[in-house]
């Protein structure tokens, strides 16, 4: 999923999990901030090129430098 350049990295994770998810982002189960620093998302990259992927919400979330976020569902989720 591309992100609107005005959206942030954090804004579009929340979105691209909770459209996997199929619910409203104010209705995600947990804030992002209690898996991820979400200023360092923000500001990873910097000039450098990459990935970084985490679970978030029974989800293995991808994000890379170039802003993409992708987001697939978990084989077994996480208790």
């Amino acid at each position: 999923m591309s992100r609107p350049s005005q959206q942030t990295t954090v804004e579009a994770v929340v979105t691209a999990v909770a459209e996997q998810k199929g619910v409203e982002p104010t209705a995600l189960e947990r804030p992002l901030y209690e898996v991820v620093d979400s200023e360092c998302l923000g500001n990873f990259f910097g000039d450098t090129t990459g990935e970084i992927s985490f679970e978030y919400l029974d989800t293995m979330v991808t994000v890379d430098s170039e802003g993409e976020v992708s987001v697939r569902p978990l084989a077994t989720p996480t208790p």
